[in-house]
Order: structure tokens, then sequence, then C-alpha cells
């Protein structure tokens, strides 16, 4: 464990990956607080500062290799999992991509949308089961197989409290959304309505 880069060995003179997650951690950490805007501003810096990072695979490849290292060095010294959270949600970022029309292509699938909920929220076990399945190394078993005794948990849509995960029930129009009641997912209908019928398949 100790040295273990967790699967990032970037080909030598390959620097552009460490000067982008440099700018990106600066950016996100400007400021008060973290939130899923600073998060998507931190890479949109990055983004103008280094685009081959998005339009090269091969960069691309090594900037996710690095923020995943990243995020498993966090999780090995105990940082809070709500930081260590906005790195999967760059990861997302980064995969889905889609350098021509400059966008997100959109392929997250439902279940990584909800997943990436899940550990924004707070689930502290499928935070580290997301970076554990991407690295070559063991360095995460020991953590993970302590928390999978746990129960899986996730927010719901509209109260935001913690629930196990086999307590929420997904909307069935969007599959993106998940709620702890028929209650809650009735009060969240006039907020949630657009977006469902948005992400509608």
């Amino acid at each position: 464990m100790e040295g273990c880069q967790h699967g990032c060995t970037p080909p030598e003179g390959h620097t552009s990956c460490d000067e982008f997650t440099k700018i990106f951690y600066e950016d996100l950490h400007y400021g008060n607080g973290i939130t899923d805007m600073k998060v998507a501003r931190a890479l949109s810096i990055g983004h103008e500062k280094f685009p081959q990072i998005w339009n090269d695979d091969t960069h691309r490849h090594w900037a996710i290799a690095r923020l995943q290292a990243d995020g498993v060095n966090m999780i090995l010294h105990d940082v809070h999992p709500r930081s260590v959270a906005n790195l999967t949600a760059a990861i997302y970022a980064i995969e889905d991509f889609d350098p021509i029309s400059m966008t997100s292509t959109g392929h997250t699938t439902d279940k990584d949308y909800l997943k990436n909920r899940d550990i924004t929220s707070g689930c502290e076990r499928t935070l580290i089961q997301f970076f554990r399945q991407r690295i070559p190394c063991s360095c995460l078993d020991e953590k993970y197989a302590a928390l999978k005794v746990q129960p899986k948990t996730g927010s719901c849509g509209h109260c935001k409290q913690m629930k196990e995960r086999t307590a929420l029930k997904v909307c069935s129009g969007c599959n993106r959304e998940q709620y702890c009641s028929r209650d809650c997912q009735a009060a969240h209908w006039p907020e949630h309505k657009e977006k469902c019928k948005q992400n509608a398949r």
C-alpha cells in the first residue's frame, strides 16, 4: 500500500494531467465550501487551460487515473467522504464529455447517476466501492470489508433524509430520482416534473 500509485503511472514527460489536477484543486477550493457548481466551474477552467484532457483519449485516461488515485489516497487518509465525493462527480463529467459537441454525451446510465447521488449524499460504502472497482490494486479492500456489513444508503429527493437504499423507491418516469414515501414523491412532483420529462427514456 505504501508508495502504491493505484494504477496511475503516466508516461515520462506526460505532465499535463498533473498540471490539470493542480488547477482543478486550486479552483475547487477557492472560497468557502464545495458545491456542485464549484466542481463544474473548476472543470470548466481546467478545460479552458488544458483542452487536450477532453479532446485526446490518452490525456483523458491519465487525468481520470490521477483523480482516481487521489481519491483513493484521500480515503486512506480518512478525508471526509463528502470532499472525496467531488472527485467522483469530476470523473463522471470527464468521462461523459463529447469533444465534438463540447457538451455532455448524456451517456451516464441511470444507475450511475443515482450511485453518484448516493455518494454525494454521504454513503461512504458506495464511495469506497466506486474507487475500489476502478483501481488495479487492493489498497481499499480492508476499508471496504469493514463497511460491507453496513447497508448502502441514499437520500430522499424531497426530504433529503438518508435512508437504506432498499427503502427508497425510484421514480418510474425518469429512473433518476428516489423517494422514501409516496407523500415525498407527491410533494416533490411540482419541482421534479420538468426534469422528469427531460430524462424520461
